[in-house]
């Protein structure tokens, strides 16, 4: 069941809800593009398994790993900058290690099944990862008062359109794509309303880094 969090602005309430719609979009296409390489897998057909791994560290590369870098510049600053936030935006920064080495694992694994093993392990993560950003990071901002994320987000918003489009197109199901997403949306993941800001009850291998200070990465 859904759980209804506050904003305290209609724009910041918009800004979270894109977000979360983006998100559920990004979660859906990675889980059609692992169960396309674990199907593959499963009939021990090497060369479908090939081509979607191929696939897969395609949008991983094209799509996946450039959102994750620019959310982490477009949010995280200000979610560090909070005493409350700041541990919990080093352990995604951490995570954002672990999601980028997955990918790198993916795309030089010679086998399909280690492929297919380390294709679900980036999902999990992944997935893991987007929960905490629309239930811990995303309240975060949205409490302080001297935060936007409308403002943070800038011109983020237009370019989740646009690339929440070409996701369904170029997954391997469109139609599968978007039940996915649904899926992954309907898992107790807040609603944004404009309003008084209100909480729910109860509450390094890669040679890719990354600084807080670092402009916004655009991935579109």
């Amino acid at each position: 069941m859904s759980n209804v969090v506050l904003a305290s602005s209609e724009s910041d309430a918009t800004a979270a809800a894109a977000v979360e719609q983006h998100h559920a979009q990004m979660a859906g296409t990675l889980a059609l593009w692992v169960e396309t390489l674990l199907a593959a897998t499963s009939r021990a057909d090497a060369v479908a398994a090939s081509a979607a791994q191929t696939d897969l560290v395609a949008w991983c590369e094209h799509d996946l790993v450039p959102h994750a870098l620019a959310e982490e510049k477009a949010m995280y600053p200000a979610a560090h900058a909070k005493s409350e936030g700041r541990l919990l935006v080093d352990g995604m920064l951490g995570e954002h290690q672990v999601i980028t080495d997955l990918v790198h694992e993916l795309g030089t694994a010679t086998d399909m099944v280690r492929a297919a093993a380390t294709a679900k392990a980036l999902q999990v993560v992944f997935e893991s990862h987007l929960a905490k950003e629309n239930e811990l990071v995303l309240p975060l901002l949205t409490t302080a008062s001297d935060v936007s994320v409308s403002e943070l987000l800038g011109g983020c918003m237009n370019c989740w359109a646009v690339t929440s489009m070409r996701l369904v197109r170029e997954s391997p199901d469109a139609v599968a794509t978007a039940a996915a997403a649904a899926r992954w949306t309907a898992r107790g993941i807040p609603s944004w309303t404009p309003g008084p800001f209100r909480t729910r009850s109860g509450t390094p291998r890669s040679s890719v880094r990354s600084t807080l200070s670092d402009p916004v990465t655009e991935w579109c």
